[in-house]
């Protein structure tokens, strides 16, 4: 009975120890927990403070960059932050292809990995990998700053031919670089073959495309938007390169091979929609901007399929809505109980493709004409300080007008009443260009008067009202300039040179031929930044040409100057020296 007894006491003491115990640790285990776990299972960004905006970083590999005789199934990376595990997956780019899917294994805190691959790799090959900008981290989604790439070899001798250049456009970051090795048997059409290299380019634009053999090289800048390494037309955006290139063992460096990106158009613009505002207007929504020396009233037509009756519009304009927009306006009244029909045919979009004939339905509207012609739209704007050298002003209106008429009612003087004299032109039936014949005095007021009782809308309408331009000119002296050398350009190529505004004046542009004597020298330019660029205008049209991925033509080579410059009022820059590196 004793003995029965001290075992139960004893078990029963335990117990109570036990208890004793589970209250004041367990609760302490759980607090410990509660402040721990979040930081490694959720790393979510603090509450309060500066918001994270650092690119994650690459801070170790396996194998390093150049190593040889590399027989392993995998390769390994550490990172200086958490990162999206998915976007690791999108962003990993091998040369050449391997074939099949790599295998992800994340470390406990998603800061290394190890990558392995789903296939022996082939013998005495240079592999090339490349983590692209699409790699971003874990809590504010940061995508890396550049592309980073290594390179080993399955033998004993790793290719160093390398490619760098840039992808000069406003969000180039993401932008992939294709590159196709040409040899007898190989197609290069970017929209059916995968490239046998690749590269990603980064927030500045510039990319580095490595570990590339001996050989010539097609290589081209693709915005691939699937990222299904395939150019779709319809969406992505190319670059073609001004050549091809070619590396040899001693020459295994080619740079400054850049790209501007341009979009394939081979569809002739169609109507999308048809709305008549009233029973006078009628809005075309098209499927692309048209050129506008195409969009005229002979441009369209409507047909009243029930009586046979065919209305050509009086007017055609482009209206206040999207670039894409037209309005035509129609002197006769349409039967609302009648089929009737809008053709277009002979309009042309920008890329100059062609609109043979094409139709939609259109109900009728009986609503009132009510609309009075005014000026919606102006450049330069009112109160702007413009060039006293021959300025142009441009005004768009709400409603077509009577352009005989419209010009009884527009009056340009001084401030003291002085006539100036100008030219005028209609652009379209709702708009008007001004070019003024003589020079200005400067630091001047002028005014443009619209009296817009001369400006009758086609159901008669107009406002009894006067709008009044003004408009002040620039002191000469206020103006700046740039002028320079060009190095190493062939002046056989037709060399022009682009002074291009950059950041708040993106707007200002002035382009010239290089002179024969390989100068070049902008003046009465406004102050501000600028880019200067330089491109062979090889097919003598006045513009950069872009070139195409398939059939291969090449795109003009250009080449940008290293420094954005400033001009500041009345100081000139000078002696400018720009090599083109040709």
């Amino acid at each position: 009975m004793r003995k029965n007894f001290g075992i139960r006491y004893i078990n029963s003491r335990c117990a109570t120890l036990l208890q004793r115990y589970y209250k004041i640790i367990v609760p302490g285990i759980v607090f410990i927990l509660l402040i721990c776990l979040p930081g490694c299972a959720n790393q979510a960004s603090p509450s309060g403070g500066e918001r994270d905006r650092t690119p994650p970083e690459i801070l170790d590999l396996y194998p390093q960059s150049g190593t040889t005789n590399f027989h392993d199934d995998h390769f390994e990376l550490s990172f200086s932050k958490f990162i999206d595990k998915r976007s690791l997956k999108d962003a990993i780019f091998i040369s050449p292809s391997i074939g099949g899917d790599l295998e992800l294994n994340w470390s406990w805190n998603a800061k290394a990995v190890k990558v392995k691959f789903p296939k022996p790799l082939k013998k005495n090959i240079t592999y090339v990998v490349t983590i692209g900008t699409d790699l971003v981290d874990i809590n504010e989604k940061n995508r890396m700053a550049s592309s980073y790439t290594f390179s080993f070899s399955t033998g004993s001798v790793i290719d160093k031919g390398e490619v760098a250049g840039r992808v000069y456009t406003e969000k180039p970051s993401g932008v992939m670089i294709f590159a196709y090795k040409k040899d007898d048997t190989a197609t290069m059409n970017p929209s059916k073959v995968k490239p046998d290299y690749i590269s990603q380019v980064g927030d500045s634009g510039a990319f580095r495309l490595k570990g590339l053999g001996p050989g010539t090289y097609r290589i081209f800048a693709i915005e691939d938007q699937y990222r299904d390494l395939l150019f779709q037309a319809d969406q992505d955006r190319y670059g073609s390169p001004y050549k091809e290139i070619t590396l040899s063992v001693k020459d295994t460096l080619f740079k400054n091979l850049n790209y501007f990106l341009s979009k394939v158009d081979t569809v002739s613009p169609r109507i999308l929609s048809t709305t008549m505002t009233d029973k006078h207007h009628i809005l075309i929504g098209m499927s692309e901007e048209l050129d506008s020396a195409t969009v005229n009233p002979n441009s369209f037509f409507v047909y009243d399929s029930t009586s046979g009756e065919k209305s050509i519009p009086k007017y055609c304009f482009h209206g206040n809505s999207k670039s894409t927009d037209v309005v035509i306006s129609l002197t006769k009244e349409l039967k609302y109980e009648n089929n009737n029909y809008l053709f277009a045919a002979g309009i042309k979009d920008i890329a100059g493709n062609t609109t043979k004939l094409d139709f939609s339905k259109l109900t009728p509207n009986p609503k009132e004409d009510t609309t009075k012609a005014c000026i919606s739209k102006m450049s330069p704007m009112p109160n702007s300080s413009v060039d006293n050298l021959y300025p142009v002003f441009r005004f768009s209106f709400n409603d077509a007008f009577d352009s005989t008429l419209a010009r009884q009612g527009i009056t340009f003087t001084d401030t003291s009443g002085k006539l100036v004299d100008y030219s005028l032109s209609f652009p379209d039936n709702a708009s008007i260009k001004i070019n003024v014949k003589q020079e200005l005095q400067t630091k001047q007021e002028f005014k443009i008067k619209f009296d817009y009782n001369k400006f009758i809308s086609l159901s008669g309408g107009k406002l009894d009202s006067v709008f009044i331009y003004r408009f002040k000119t620039i002191n000469g002296l206020d103006f700046t300039g740039a002028s320079g050398t060009m190095l190493n350009v062939d002046l056989k190529r037709n060399p022009i040179v682009v002074l291009e505004g950059a950041e708040k004046n993106k707007e200002l542009v002035y382009v010239q031929k290089l002179n024969s004597d390989y100068k070049f020298n902008f003046e009465r330019v406004e102050a501000g930044k600028y880019n200067l660029w330089c491109y062979y205008d090889e097919d003598n049209n006045g513009k950069y040409s872009y070139g195409q991925l398939f059939p291969f033509l090449p795109g003009e080579k250009f080449v940008y100057f290293k420094d954005i410059i400033e001009l500041r009022p009345r100081w000139s820059v000078t002696d400018i020296f720009f090599d083109f590196g040709d």
